[in-house]
């Protein structure tokens, strides 16, 4: 199965990128805003694309246990 990359807006971007660097300076050591857009990138590189897949598979039992409701409505 291809893998979909995770994308996001420019602003989604900046507010995950502020809340790692925030994340690190109150449990860790501070880094730079350099360093949250290369471990965002590193992220969404390696896992982002099992969270992807996760996600559509998980819509796709949901939307077939509906669409099986809808079809024991119509017998």
């Amino acid at each position: 199965m291809t893998h979909q990359a995770l994308k996001f807006s420019k602003h989604q971007e900046t507010e995950i990128v502020e809340a790692l660097q925030t994340y690190f300076s109150d449990n860790l050591e501070p880094i730079t805003q350099l360093q949250a857009y290369l471990l965002l990138d590193f992220i969404l590189k390696t896992i982002g694309p099992e969270i992807y897949n996760l996600a559509i598979e998980e819509s796709y039992a949901y939307l077939q246990a509906k669409l099986e409701d809808l079809f024991v409505l119509q017998k």
